[in-house]
């Protein structure tokens, strides 16, 4: 091997090592970034809230601890219950969810939203589109109360 086949060796061989220690540490704090950061959602659409209030006519809580479930259809406490979604980004905080919110209108299920309460701080819902988290909403200071009082009865069970 000649002196200068083995100059273009060695030279394109650093050029490879180099380009490819710069991909790794362009990666690193991309990562690091994505780990240190907390999650957040966009709010519910008006139009999508809007549908909620028009059409729903059933609602359904499943709940993940407590023992009982429970079910609305009148529509009046339906609407009181889903005036109790602010619709504004919610302040997500790291707590497991209390339960599943699922909106059904005529017999299917329209939207279902994860419930996030814990008495502490912790007080949201994510809507899910397509069985992905999709949506943020906040909670009104009755809707609060409604699943403080959940907490509790299942408390004195």
């Amino acid at each position: 091997m000649n002196k200068t086949t083995y100059t273009i060796l060695v030279a394109c061989l650093l050029f490879i090592m180099t380009s490819c220690k710069e991909k790794s540490t362009a990666v690193e704090p991309e990562q690091n970034a994505q780990n240190n950061t907390t999650l957040t959602y966009p709010p519910l659409p008006l139009v999508d809230y809007r549908n909620i209030v028009e059409q729903v006519d059933y609602i359904d809580y499943i709940f993940h601890t407590l023992p009982f479930a429970v079910s609305q259809e009148d529509k009046p406490s339906i609407t009181t219950k889903l005036s109790g979604i602010l619709i504004e980004e919610a302040n997500i905080i790291d707590c497991p969810p209390l339960g599943r919110m699922m909106l059904h209108a005529d017999g299917e299920i329209i939207y279902e939203a994860e419930v996030y309460y814990d008495g502490n701080g912790c007080n949201y819902y994510i809507f899910y589109i397509d069985n992905k988290p999709t949506y943020s909403a906040g909670m009104s200071n009755y809707t609060k109360t409604f699943y403080q009082n959940l907490l509790n009865s299942a408390a004195q069970q």
